[in-house]
């Protein structure tokens, strides 16, 4: 959470948008890791996996680029290799 979070502080405000999805820890657990880790990007609660389904989401993480027309551009299950990766995919999505 930590390297999203700082993506989050980076891109902030910079045309990228960062939403975090909780699908399978209780609510209370939740709220206590975002206070925990002062997380300030938005985080959805999805306790029926219904945005899980939608998106295609086979565990997590699970990383969804979506372009500025609101279509998915990129996913990347799993962790990606490294923050590089990420940085240039929401670069690449800025410019587009």
């Amino acid at each position: 959470m930590p390297s999203v979070q700082g993506f989050h502080d980076e891109f902030d405000g910079a045309g990228a948008d960062i939403v975090g999805v909780a699908i399978s820890a209780p609510e209370p657990e939740v709220r206590a890791l975002i206070d925990k880790q002062n997380l300030s990007f938005p985080i959805a609660y999805d306790p029926a996996g219904q945005l899980s389904s939608v998106y295609g989401v086979s565990g997590v993480p699970f990383y969804i680029f979506i372009d500025k027309a609101g279509r998915i551009a990129h996913t990347i299950p799993g962790a990606p290799a490294d923050v590089t990766t990420i940085r240039d995919l929401i670069e690449g999505l800025q410019m587009e």
